[in-house]
């Protein structure tokens, strides 16, 4: 015979409850006392059935709930150990190859989706100047936006700011800007990247912009990326730590294009 549920067992001892209730009231109207009195018993008795049932059922509920939060719970600790594993020393210097080379499988396999505190880098890739500075000022400065993508998912500050002692804690925007990268700058300010966020020296990107027309090869190379700060509300007001605001950098690099733009 197939057996009962909890939930089946309770609608059954339920209808039969209201059924013996009903006969109760018949024989209590009818005067008849003697047989009102042991149905009542037995209508006592199915109630009492009724509840049993229903403790029975809150408390193997209440188990099974704790149950999967003790699963759940041993799933999430097994992760935050997987996640310190894969952010061992030995591990971390490949995890800053592969974002900056723009390896995107093995980065992805190797970093854990929360990377918010992510340690810095303790390498410095060939032919850049972004040493300890976060996962995201990698993968951006190699232009690898999928990898950056990633990072943001996984709770990556998209204002985060290199190493003071050694970047003057340049955020990823600043160091797109120093890089000439047009793209790398649309997609920050695209993803919310503060475009006055400032470096430990006061100095924020127009400042860096500005600064770096005065060492480029080219007159003109930094003007698309000067036109898109300050097309996405660069402020030309902000001074740094010397007291002095783009445009009194740019006057001082006497560079007269520049100058024409933050007038």
């Amino acid at each position: 015979m197939k057996r009962k549920n909890g939930e089946e067992e309770e609608v059954e001892i339920e209808k039969k409850s209201k059924v013996l209730l009903e006969h109760l009231c018949g024989l209590i109207v009818e005067n008849k006392p003697e047989e009102a009195m042991s149905l009542a018993v037995e209508y006592r008795e199915s109630v009492e059935l009724a509840k049993r049932k229903i403790q029975e059922a809150e408390a193997a509920e209440k188990k099974q709930q704790e149950e999967w939060e003790t699963e759940y719970k041993r799933k999430e600790d097994k992760e935050k150990a997987d996640d310190k594993l894969k952010l061992s020393k030995t591990n971390l210097t490949k995890i800053f190859s592969h974002v900056f080379r723009g390896r995107y499988d093995e980065a992805k396999q190797m970093i854990p989706l929360n990377t918010r505190h992510l340690p810095h880098a303790s390498t410095n890739p060939p032919g850049r100047h972004f040493y300890f500075c976060p996962l995201l000022h990698y993968a951006i400065a190699g232009g690898h936006f999928d990898i950056a993508d990633y990072l943001l998912e996984g709770g990556a500050d998209i204002n985060l700011k290199g190493d003071v002692n050694v970047q003057h804690g340049v955020t990823p925007l600043i160091a797109a800007v120093d890089c000439y990268e047009v793209k790398a700058c649309e997609f920050l300010l695209r993803k919310g990247a503060d475009v006055n966020m400032c470096d430990s020296r006061g100095n924020t990107p127009l400042h860096h912009v500005v600064c770096n027309s005065h060492y480029s090869s080219s007159s003109t190379k930094h003007i698309p990326i000067l036109k898109l700060l300050l097309s996405n509300g660069a402020r030309r007001d902000i001074k740094n730590l010397d007291g002095k605001t783009p445009l009194d950098v740019a006057i001082r690099t006497s560079n007269e294009e520049t100058i024409s733009f933050l007038k």
